[in-house]
């Protein structure tokens, strides 16, 4: 049975730790507490992810997003709590939620339960009386807690004036639990429950029950202001106490709770003597023989047991992941299940396990054992119920489950179950695919974090989704990873997938009316004379790109996409290794070693008859990918690869879903999310190239990357970029030359100060945009026509660049970074965002950086290969996805 889960608020966090107990078991908890004053962030504990809610603050931290089943607020005259109750109401009408509100006597809101039980069918209000127990109750102002620790720790309790103030007592684990039996009931009925006897007693009253409990209890009175009358109930509501509450059998319980259960206490005032029991006369050989066996199963036995079924369920759980890289996912989940099993049974005798391992001096050990035997439980439960989740999610994509929205918020559910098990493994300081070799799967891939909220839009299931998948041939490189060969168009409704329809992006240009003006770089370096579908990748953002792309889509084919998808061919070549080789016409057998050499063949010569291959290859893959017998886990394994590599790009037409993708970095947007703080210098680096030949040459073209910042005597800081490009293409006769139009990003306030290729300083002109003057006979530029422009609060400099075939070129740009620091920063951090572009792969990247020698480095963070030389830090690196190196440095 799948766990549900309830959101608790209670800034004092006393209720929340006594309903804890009881919930953590069956349920997963969020609890949102200032109870443990060293919480600085969301810490995990067993089932329960703790959110911490100081008792300073004046507002209500932000709630993390789960399918809450039931949610408990703590109300005690917090203002936030109260202005933001209709709020709540509404998240839990939303969600189908028990919203159960919980306040002490004391703290009686009137309009606030009403809001509650009149505006929701599910909306609960349980009113506590004046708790006590053992541990001193839910609250300082607890009147009956003061008289019973007087009793219990001096013999003498003090009353207010004559005694006869009113008092609502209960003991606090029965007010729990009859808010538990009631607020968790799938049957239950809104309203108010109150959980206190309907008559009240008087402290004098009560004092008596105290000393017929210990008659040495002594009394005083007080000449001190009379117990506070608490707010008058005019709601209607239902006693769940019942009419005979047995106060005096709890207020004795808990009096001599401290000697241990009460019962020792009675029998030492009582001064009974202890009944004999009658000898029994044995054998020496029985007696030997029962010592034996209790020898053997209560010493020797749970030892071997619990390592028996220890490194028996970690053999099984090596066979479960050695089938699961071989693709056979029935059989690995029957291991992992086997795994679990036996990871169980160790934990179930583990208690007396650690007993003996102690009394053996062994506690670290031991200990050290257990928590090992912990993770390993806890990750083969989350393996199998990740098994759970990709072969459902494959049977509502691929349109074989009856009720596909029940099913898919299951699995939604299911996955953040998963995420909060790896958060947990990640506060614990546990890398779980270190320890264990797991594959990442949902719940531990960074994209996964971010997009599990939008899926049920991203999938249908609000209104029927068109997505527009541009496939892009990486041998032409783009800004968004290739020129675009062609397009699929998928719907998704309610999950299910349709059947995609492919076609080449020259058959949809065709259809193109009037004319779209080119950018000023396409037109004046790639000759476009229109700008077609096939060019809509020319921005360096991909978020612009899906809105251009889009925009073609409805003037070419009158069809209006809700989102656009970027491939390239490495993933293509990923799910050919996945489902094995495709057939197509001309070239015949496609695999993941021949796609690019068959692309490259002379049986593609023309750039049409390229894209019409890949639009054959990517329509056969992805009715493969659908069959029933494909491991799709390894497809989601290599979707989420090739994110994170960017040879897929997800964009969305609607901003809030597009906020989502952004933050998830699946957009290959420039948008800059890291947060700017006082000496805290963000830099931002990339290059992206756009070949503007006719003939692709990238297949031939090796780039690197040499990136230096150095900060100066008068602290300015001056960045130097060497990009290298060296073109191994020697086939002159269908155009080897690599015409490049190149953007180098940087961030916003930088200044140009040099531009030199191959060690010759260029002039930097202002671009010629005049067609009529570029495309003159004769012309020849004076020097070198720099592009310079803003994008989401980035500069950008673009310029046009040829590698003729058999050569290299070196460029170096020099310019000056916006950031100053001053002589009395005692810290400084810098902070380097190496942004890679799409449809490349492992373009070498060099760093370094020299720093003020009054200066040293603290500690770095993004990579262990930062090396250091006095006041000069080097990085090197392979560009397979977007880095980031954070250094940070203190006064000497």
């Amino acid at each position: 049975m799948k766990k549900e889960y309830v959101l608790c608020i209670d800034k004092k966090g006393e209720i929340a730790d006594r309903i804890l107990p009881h919930l953590s078991p069956d349920y997963f908890c969020v609890v949102l507490s200032g109870k443990k004053p060293s919480l600085q962030e969301n810490v995990f504990e067993k089932d329960v992810l703790h959110v911490s809610y100081r008792q300073e603050r004046k507002s209500m931290p932000l709630v993390p997003q789960y399918p809450y089943a039931f949610i408990i607020v703590v109300y005690e005259g917090q203002r936030e709590i109260k202005e933001g109750i209709r709020e709540l109401v509404s998240d839990a009408r939303v969600l189908g939620a028990h919203l159960i509100v919980v306040l002490e006597k004391r703290n009686w809101d009137e309009e606030l339960a009403q809001v509650v039980v009149n505006s929701y069918d599910k909306g609960y209000v349980f009113v506590f009386g004046d708790c006590f127990d053992e541990t001193g109750g839910i609250s300082e102002e607890s009147v009956s807690c003061k008289l019973i620790s007087g009793a219990r720790l001096n013999r003498r309790i003090t009353l207010s004036e004559n005694g006869m103030g009113v008092l609502y007592p209960v003991y606090t684990r029965d007010a729990v639990a009859l808010l538990l039996e009631k607020g968790f009931s799938k049957e239950g009925k809104r309203g108010v429950f109150y959980l206190f006897p309907k008559e009240g007693i008087t402290e004098l009253a009560f004092s008596r029950i105290l000393q017929k409990k210990n008659p040495l209890v002594g009394v005083d009175f007080a000449r001190e202001v009379p117990i506070k009358e608490d707010p008058p109930i005019h709601l209607r509501g239902t006693w769940l106490t019942g009419e005979e509450y047995p106060l005096g059998e709890r207020i004795g319980f808990v009096l001599f709770a401290k000697t241990n259960k009460g019962e020792k206490e009675a029998s030492l005032l009582d001064k009974k003597d202890p009944v004999r029991s009658p000898h029994s006369s044995f054998s020496v050989k029985a007696f030997l023989f029962a010592a034996f066996l209790s020898l053997f199963f209560f010493t020797l036995l749970p030892p071997l047991v619990v390592l028996g079924s220890f490194y028996g369920g970690k053999q099984q759980f090596a066979i479960g992941l050695r089938t699961l890289k071989n693709g056979q996912l029935n059989e690995s989940e029957k291991e992992i299940v086997r795994s679990h099993l036996l990871f169980s049974v160790a934990e179930k005798i583990s208690p007396v396990f650690l007993v003996e391992a102690n009394v053996l001096g062994q506690k670290e050990r031991s200990e050290a054992f257990m928590e090992e035997l912990r993770l390993s439980q806890e990750t083969s439960k989350s393996l199998v119920s990740s098994y759970n989740i990709i072969a459902r999610f494959h049977d509502v994509i691929a349109g074989r489950t009856a009720s596909p929205q029940k099913v898919f918020f299951e699995i939604l559910k299911n996955a953040k179950e998963q995420l909060a098990f790896f958060q947990k493994a990640k506060a614990l300081e546990k890398d779980s695919k270190e320890t264990f070799g797991i594959p990442r799967l949902l719940g531990e891939s960074a994209q996964g974090e971010g997009l599990i909220d939008v899926f049920p839009y991203l999938f249908g299931f609000d209104r029927k989704k068109t997505y527009l998948v541009l496939m892009q041939n990486n041998l032409k490189i783009r800004p968004s990873g290739g020129a675009i060969s062609a397009y699929a168009l998928i719907d998704f409704e309610n999950g299910k997938m349709s059947k995609p329809s492919f076609g080449t992006v020259y058959s949809a240009d065709n259809k193109l009316k009037g004319h779209v003006e080119p950018p000023f770089a396409l037109k004046r370096y790639a000759g476009a004379v229109h700008w077609y579908l096939r060019d809509s990748n020319f921005y360096v953002d991909f978020v612009s790109v899906a809105s251009r792309a889009a925009f073609f889509a409805k003037e070419e084919m009158g069809i209006y996409p809700d989102g656009v998808i970027a491939v390239d061919g490495v993933f293509i070549k990923k799910l050919l290794r996945i489902t094995g080789p495709v057939h197509v016409n001309k070239v015949g057998e496609i695999s993941e070693n021949s796609f690019f050499e068959k692309l490259m063949s002379k049986t593609t010569e023309t750039e049409k008859e390229k894209d019409e291959m890949i639009n054959e290859v990517f329509s056969a893959v992805i009715k493969k990918t659908l069959a029933k017998n494909v491991p799709f886990l390894r497809i989601l394994e290599a979707i989420f690869a090739s994110v994170e590599e960017k040879h897929i790009l997800f964009a969305h037409l609607d901003e809030d879903i597009q906020e989502s993708l952004t933050l998830a970095n699946v957009s290959s947007s420039l948008r800059d999310i890291r947060r700017e703080e006082e000496n805290k210098f963000l830099d931002f680096i990339a290059v992206i190239d756009a070949d503007v030949g006719t003939v692709s040459a990238v297949t031939n073209i090796k780039r690197s990357f040499d990136y230096g910042v150095s900060v100066s005597q008068n602290k300015n800081w001056i960045s130097k970029l060497s990009i290298f490009y060296e073109n191994k293409k020697e086939n002159q006769d269908r155009g080897g030359h690599y015409k490049n139009y190149v953007r180098v990003i940087s961030p916003f306030g930088s200044q140009l100060s040099a531009i030199a290729i191959d060690g010759k300083n260029q002039q930097i002109i202002v671009p010629v945009v005049d067609q009529q003057v570029y495309e003159k006979s004769g012309f020849i530029s004076q020097g070198l026509e720099v592009e310079k422009t803003i994008l989401s609060n980035k500069n950008l400099f673009g310029f046009f660049i040829e590698v003729p075939s058999g050569s290299s070129r070196a460029i170096e740009i020099e310019y000056v970074l916006p950031f100053s620091l001053t002589g009395q920063s005692d810290d400084f951090s810098y902070n380097l965002r190496v942004f890679k572009q799409p449809g490349t792969e492992d373009d070498m990247f060099r760093f370094s950086l020299t720093h003020p020698v009054e200066y040293e480095k603290q500690f770095y963070l993004g990579s262990e290969n930062v090396l250091s030389q006095q006041n000069k830090l080097s990085y090197t690196t392979s560009l397979s996805a977007d880095r980031d190196l954070m250094l940070r440095f203190i006064k000497k």
